[in-house]
């Protein structure tokens, strides 16, 4: 979880604690794509995803968002695309 944080950090140009808390109001795209990457590249529960983001509501929310943008923002695809390709460089070379 943590490289995928610093790999999302890395690319959207933020500080970590930027993506793990929730601020209300405002679309937090670096959160909602970690989030999303979390779950589509690990097997943490549930449980272990809520704590890490400290997320109130559900976790199915975020990625539900991100998927629909995926659907339509092609920008936004490659870029999700290209950190899904880093993250699994990395694991590879661990």
């Amino acid at each position: 979880m943590d490289r995928i944080c610093a790999i999302v950090c890395a690319f959207y140009g933020v500080a970590r604690p930027d993506i793990l808390k929730a601020r209300r109001g405002w679309r937090n795209d670096p959160r909602n794509t970690a989030i999303y990457l979390v779950t589509k590249l690990r097997r943490d529960t549930l449980g272990q995803i809520v704590r890490a983001f400290e997320i109130q509501a559900a976790r199915s929310a975020a990625v539900t968002r991100m998927t629909k943008r995926l659907a339509n923002e092609p920008e936004l695809c490659k870029g999700i695309l290209k950190m899904e390709l880093t993250i699994k460089k990395n694991q590879e070379q661990t």
